[in-house]
């Protein structure tokens, strides 16, 4: 797993397509989030689009560590 320094997440901005044909859209502020799912009229074939405004949210490993939790192929070591 890759390792990255310590880093602030702001805001965050999402918009996530589900397999049901809707979107999940995600936003926040410090440590408030809100979530809401809408239509997703003409989601087919779209990616998931997240936009993090921070402190050290730029590193590599960082954006390694975030596109495998959300895959689902993160380990964990015990």
């Amino acid at each position: 797993m890759s390792s990255f320094d310590a880093f602030e997440v702001h805001r965050l901005k999402a918009r996530v397509p589900l397999q049901n044909g809707r979107m999940l859209l995600i936003q926040g502020v410090r440590n408030i989030y809100d979530t809401n799912e809408v239509d997703g009229q003409g989601v087919d074939g779209e990616t998931a689009k997240l936009v993090f405004i921070g402190k050290g949210v730029d590193q590599p490993g960082l954006q390694e560590s975030l596109i495998k939790t959300l895959s689902g192929t993160l380990t964990t070591e015990v």
